[in-house]
């Protein structure tokens, strides 16, 4: 099947090998796309000796007929990302998102220590939030690192912050819910020895 990933460099420095030749240099903040197809070579990340290094994964098959470019890289700084929910990733790339050609929008947060976020969820859509550091409230439930929630129903998703955190947050329709915790909730750790 063809496959959509989206790399999040949380911490380290990797390289990464493309299944089409040449290499990238991918630092904290980096999100990386690949569109990956059968019979495509495979690909791989490197880690750099900098100490641990942590990769959050997401795959997605696109839309029937839908297929964009190869590969692409974006930065994301912490300023992008600081107590906002930025477009990581949506079909079509708006708002200089990565486009990866799925009904998902992917969302990056750091959340300050006391501040709140929501997320309005449309009718007939659903969310996942990942956490991926620090301690958060979140409809009434306490989440701390590496937790993850779906979210089906709801009007809006609100958290408020108990320690300094940051989150990835997908939105999708309701009937993609089941497969996105498996897909998106890939956590790759590289560690040096």
């Amino acid at each position: 099947n063809h496959m959509i990933i989206v790399s999040y460099i949380q911490k380290g420095v990797v390289v990464y090998h493309g299944p089409f030749g040449g290499s990238d240099l991918l630092e904290p903040g980096d999100f990386h796309q690949v569109n990956v197809t059968p019979g495509d070579l495979q690909y791989e990340f490197d880690a750099i000796l900098s100490g641990d290094t942590h990769i959050f994964q997401s795959g997605f098959t696109p839309d029937p007929g839908e297929w964009g470019p190869k590969g692409e890289k974006i930065l994301f700084t912490h300023a992008d990302r600081h107590g906002i929910l930025r477009l990581i990733a949506s079909p079509d790339g708006r708002e200089t998102s990565l486009p990866i050609h799925r009904d998902v929008h992917m969302y990056s947060s750091l959340i300050p220590q006391g501040n709140h976020l929501s997320h309005p969820v449309k009718y007939g859509r659903s969310g996942w939030l990942h956490l991926v550091t620090g301690k958060i409230l979140v409809n009434d439930f306490i989440l701390q690192k590496g937790d993850g929630a779906g979210f089906t129903g709801e009007r809006s998703i609100t958290l408020s912050a108990q320690e300094p955190s940051e989150i990835l947050l997908f939105d999708v329709p309701e009937a993609v819910l089941k497969e996105v915790p498996q897909e998106a909730k890939y956590e790759a750790a590289l560690s040096q020895t």
